[in-house]
């Protein structure tokens, strides 16, 4: 199976780890990346509240089409804003044609996709976990979203205390959206407690699996990738 080659890009609030088989593939990427990204700011410079709104903004998104369309969608399937969802969408348009291995990290939130063996690690901040699994996803051409939030890492807003929330889902967008949604109702409990209480809110979204870890406990529910350990090194 051909190495994936690694390419860092950023443009304002976008920096992507890019890992694609060629540089003509990876250069189709940051160029639809950056497409949508200035499709997104011209729809925020008419519409400021898509940017700063917590909660969903209109009930039906087929008024739109593109990155803004699966935005809205995203934020009316889980109840948080729609730029919650912008880095999952920035990543499951750019990366194209399906038949091509490609795994494009957005700060944390992960599109993958084409047939290839991928070794997702889930970092946790502090949590004594953090960096210590590892989730191992085989891929035919079908893509897969793999987006993580969290209230005591990274600079992305969230409400809750979880150190990892980290969401699977065919489609990126709504993964990115859900793991905002389920991040913020792990708080103010005990751990095993407010674990819990993210586990029952993701089922009930429409997602396909869901991992929380907060301290030294980790939950998980719906369909997820095989998690394996990580050696520590001495």
């Amino acid at each position: 199976m051909a190495e994936l080659k690694t390419t860092h890009w950023s443009h304002k609030y976008t920096k992507l780890q890019i890992k694609a088989p060629n540089k003509t593939k990876t250069q189709e990427i940051i160029e639809k990346a950056l497409e949508t990204q200035i499709k997104i700011e011209k729809h925020v410079k008419q519409n400021p509240e898509f940017l700063r709104s917590l909660k969903p903004l209109e009930k039906d998104e087929r008024n739109h089409i593109g990155p803004i369309k699966k935005m809205l969608r995203a934020s009316n399937k889980t109840g948080v804003g729609p730029f919650a969802a912008v880095a999952g969408t920035i990543n499951q348009i750019s990366a194209g044609n399906i038949n091509e291995p490609v795994l494009i990290d957005n700060g944390g939130d992960i599109h993958l996709q084409g047939p290839h063996t991928y070794h997702i690690k889930i970092n946790a901040g502090k949590a004594s976990l953090s960096n210590q699994i590892a989730l191992e996803i085989k891929r035919d051409k079908r893509p897969l979203g793999v987006c993580t939030s969290a209230g005591t890492v990274g600079n992305s807003l969230s409400m809750g205390e979880a150190d990892a929330v980290t969401v699977i889902d065919r489609d990126t967008a709504l993964a990115d959206a859900a793991a905002t949604a389920i991040a913020n109702k792990v708080k103010h409990q005990d751990t095993e407690t407010a674990i819990k209480k993210g586990l029952d809110h993701a089922d009930d979204l429409e997602i396909q699996g869901c991992i929380i870890i907060k301290d030294d406990q980790i939950g998980t529910t719906g369909r997820i990738p095989q998690i394996n350990l990580i050696k520590k090194t001495k």
